[in-house]
């Protein structure tokens, strides 16, 4: 801008000068010009001219050019004398400019400014400089979380200089109301009326209502019952443990025991081992001041139906007349009414938890428990049915010995069934054992005196010693494997009533001709009949059966070993007179053929024996039977024969005859 000014300030000062010049230059020409003309004049005939040596009288001046602020004007006038004509110039000077004052005008962030200049009203001159815009001085600023109460704002920028903000303000959120119901007040606890909260902030309108206290008459608290903290049962023995008391025994004849808080102003924290054993107590309440329940405290305790720990205690709680170990989730004791909570409170059933409690008839145990400790439930006598669920993992040694079960399921997350878990349960009938087990430890069914059925898994690997030991009255065992695979299993010798029973194997399918097959039916584990053709019918004598007849359309017949449980040792008289029986399978099982059983089974070619021929002779054949006898007969084998002979065995229930060695 300052280099404008001076180049502006040089042209002014040229143009001057040029101005100045170009005006003597026209000073001179005209006066030459009026020379010429004179003399024009004066050579012309009849031309009026001035007199000699005459004085000028000029006219008044007029402008002919008009001065600016850049350049010089011009006047002129002419001789008035008749014939002269002469004029005089004169230049006029150069202007001075014709000043307007303009005030100065302050730059901003955003539009230019200046300082105070003058310009000419008649000319372009001026003395104005421009100011460029300064641009806004930024300040940033964080952002401002929006609340209940207050607006809030994304992070923005202001300048420092003026008003520019890019800040956007975003209302308040107002409260998001949660209403609360009243809570009574009680001798313990604070109360409150109904209000309401805010769900974001820590607005409320909730007032608390002070705990009540208690009010104590008769030893119990008028409003809520509880009862005085220094008041307990006559009977009970104290032992000082230096600043607090246990209660060790119990001599009293109340049925219904109340132990304090405070004894002789000390508080009384333990209930020692066997304190009240074999007692008579119906009931029994356990304040929040006892932090130590020992074992076998209410052993033997047969009328013991209601146990009660004060809820602040902070070691033990009660639920379902059960004592629980918080913390660890152990129930420790129980009685005849006790219901194991299923709220997953207690994950294990502690040692001698129910030992001896006579009362107790049935319990479920949870899905929470895994483990079941040692003598948790001996000599429960009257303890008739448990439910073990799939979770539990560990049955300790001794845990059901001497209960009233008359069944057992042992689940398959049950890896080791414990030393002598359920001996000695008279009333144990039959018991059902899942896969996933893999051992039976010594005595685990000791003393069972009327077992009858076992189911054992496949699973099972390993029988410890005398594992069923004088349960003499084992009659079924029923395997879930075949019979090579229970020759597998380690079974120790002293377990011949288990060896010695009637063993069955499982057939998910109904067998063809095998007596020693069986499988579920409504999970009771049921013998499976053996297959026979669809005609024949049977007549029950004395306790076997007999064939009596045929009607079938069938050619080949297949005659079963077992006819509803029990064993078919006959074929009557004429049962198969006169049929159109081409093969006929029959079982070892049979000892007679009565008098004309086949008479008149012209076609009857083939008999398929189920023993071998030193068997077949044995058979009580009746006269008239020439077609059976007569008839090639084959002997059954399981595996391939190595002896010649004809033989046969089933393959997908068909009697096919083995390859002639």
């Amino acid at each position: 801008m300052k280099q404008t000014k001076m180049i502006s300030t040089r042209s002014s000062f040229l143009i001057r000068l040029a101005l100045v010049l170009l005006l003597a230059l026209s000073v001179f020409a005209l006066v030459s010009c009026q020379k010429n003309k004179r003399h024009e004049n004066e050579g012309q005939s009849g031309a009026v001219e001035a007199p000699a040596d005459h004085e000028h009288i000029y006219g008044e001046w007029v402008t002919t050019k008009e001065p600016s602020c850049r350049m010089a004007g011009l006047k002129e006038r002419v001789c008035t004398v008749e014939g002269c004509g002469k004029k005089e110039s004169e230049g006029l000077p150069v202007l001075d400019h014709d000043l307007v004052h303009h005030n100065a005008q302050a730059v901003s962030c955003t539009d230019i400014g200046w300082d105070a200049y003058d310009t000419c009203s008649r000319c372009p001159y001026t003395t104005y400089q421009e100011k460029a815009a300064l641009g806004h001085n930024i300040v940033h600023h964080e952002a401002q979380a929006v609340s209940c109460t207050k607006v809030g704002w994304d992070a923005y920028d202001t300048c420092s200089r003026c008003n520019y903000t890019t800040y956007q303000e975003i209302a308040a959120l107002g409260h998001n109301i949660v209403h609360h119901e009243a809570q009574a007040v009680s001798c313990t606890k604070v109360g409150w009326n109904a209000y309401d909260a805010c769900s974001r902030c820590d607005y409320t309108t909730y007032r608390e209502i002070a705990a009540l206290g208690h009010e104590y008459e008769d030893h119990y608290c008028v409003r809520c019952s509880q009862i005085d903290p220094t008041y307990y049962t006559d009977g009970l023995v104290f032992s000082s443990l230096g600043d607090t008391y246990s209660v060790t025994g119990y001599n009293g004849t109340a049925a219904n025991v109340i132990i304090p808080a405070i004894y002789q102003n000390k508080a009384v924290t333990e209930i020692k081992d066997g304190a009240f054993k074999d007692s008579g107590i119906t009931s029994i309440i356990i304040p929040e001041s006892v932090t130590r329940i020992g074992s076998h405290v209410f052993e033997d305790c047969d009328s013991l139906t209601s146990i009660t720990v004060a809820e602040n205690n902070p070691q033990y709680h009660s639920a379902g007349n059960c004592v629980i170990k918080t913390i660890y989730k152990t129930l420790i004791a129980g009685c005849n009414n006790s219901v194991i909570p299923d709220d997953g409170s207690v994950t294990e059933i502690g040692s001698c938890a129910f030992k001896n409690c006579g009362g107790l008839t049935s319990i479920i145990i949870p899905g929470s428990v895994t483990k079941i400790d040692y003598e948790a439930f001996k000599g429960c006598s009257g303890l008739t049915s448990v439910s073990i669920p799939g979770s539990v993992t560990k049955i300790d040694h001794e845990a059901f010995m001497g209960c009233g079960l008359t069944s057992v399921s042992i689940p398959g997350s049950v890896i080791t069934i414990g030393l002598s878990a359920f001996s000695d349960c008279d009333n144990l009938n039959s018991i059902s054992i899942s896969e996933g087990v893999t051992t039976i430890n010594t005595g685990a069914f000791s003393g069972c005196n009327n077992l009858t059925s076992i189911v054992i898994p496949k699973s099972v690997a390993k029988i410890e010693l005398s594992a069923f030991n004088e349960s003499h009255r084992l009659s079924h065992v029923y395997y879930c494997g075949n019979a090579s695979e229970w020759d597998g299993i380690s079974i120790d010798s002293t377990n011949e009533e288990l060896t010695g029973a009637t063993r069955y194997y499982y057939s998910a399918t109904q067998p063809v001709w095998m007596d020693d097959r069986w499988h579920f039916v409504e999970d009771v584990p049921t013998v499976w009949q053996s297959y026979y053709t669809e005609g024949l019918h049977f007549s029950l004598f004395g306790n076997t059966y007999s064939v009596t007849g045929y009607d079938g359309s069938a050619t080949e017949v297949i005659i079963p070993t077992m006819y509803q449980n029990k064993t078919v040792t006959m074929i009557e008289d004429s049962a198969f007179k006169n049929s159109s029986v081409t093969l006929i399978v029959i079982p070892k099982s049979v000892i007679t053929i009565s008098f004309r059983a086949f008479d008149g089974c012209s076609g009857l070619t083939n008999i398929y024996y189920g023993g071998n021929a030193s068997d077949w002779g044995g058979i009580s054949i009746g006269e008239s039977n020439e077609k059976l006898i007569g008839a090639t007969r084959y002997y059954y084998s399981e595996t391939a024969p190595t002896a010649s002979g004809n033989w046969w065995h089933f393959v997908n229930g068909v009697p096919t005859v083995w390859p002639a060695q």
